[in-house]
């Protein structure tokens, strides 16, 4: 009876281990595919990860390019900033130099209108002397002799 069951088990074997083969494709199908979803998961996230990489490293660029930007703008600015400090200081030496210029001008304005005041009042306290130089000499010592001397 031994004999009888070998040969059925080796018929049953082939169609069994068929079977068996089949389950362990079946199982392989089915751990690739979960294997398969798990990468394609973990791929789409680095995907994810790459486009805010990718991001990321355009906004340093822009940044960066926007700074040089800021960099030369900034330069051009002091650059300009310098220059008109030195117009301003030039302007600011000119204004003084025309400040004391005018003043200097009011005062001999001032001083002429004082003189000429001068002048008008003493030419109506003054005559007007005829006479030679020699002739006007000598009343000038008389006069200055007669100043001199004290009043009795």
């Amino acid at each position: 009876m031994h004999q009888l069951a070998r040969p059925c088990l080796q018929l049953i074997s082939p169609e069994f281990r068929y079977a068996k083969a089949l389950d362990n494709i079946k199982n392989l199908r089915k751990e690739r595919a979960s294997d398969l979803k798990a990468e394609q998961a973990r791929l789409g996230g680095l995907k994810q990860e790459k486009d805010r990489a990718d991001d990321v490293k355009k906004n340093i660029a822009e940044t960066r390019a926007t700074i040089a930007d800021k960099e030369a703008a900034y330069e051009q600015l002091k650059n300009q900033y310098d220059a008109q400090v030195v117009s301003n200081q030039q302007f600011y030496e000119h204004a003084t130099k025309f400040r004391e210029t005018y003043i200097h001008i009011e005062n001999l304005a001032k001083q002429k209108s004082r003189l000429q005041e001068d002048y008008k009042e003493l030419k109506l306290n003054l005559q007007e002397l005829t006479g030679t130089s020699s002739g006007l000499k000598g009343r000038g010592s008389i006069l200055t002799q007669h100043r001199i001397r004290p009043r009795a």
